[in-house]
């Protein structure tokens, strides 16, 4: 998915054009935070939420 500020950008119409790739575009980030005491009073480990969180996002463990 493109970024907010490519995909809220004027769109223009050029002839002869019918795709265009973008590089070096960020893709968007989300940032989670959490209580340690609430997860562990929830009986939820800190790894395993981690590492579903990635799993989730596709990306791996290592990269955190």
């Amino acid at each position: 998915m493109w970024p907010p500020s490519i995909r809220n950008a004027p769109k223009i119409a050029l002839p002869d054009i019918s795709e265009i790739d973008v590089l070096g575009a960020q893709g968007e980030r989300a940032y989670v935070e959490f209580s340690t005491e609430q997860l562990a009073g929830l009986g939820i480990d800190r790894a395993a939420l981690i590492a579903a969180l990635n799993a989730a996002s596709g990306r791996g463990a290592d990269r955190g």
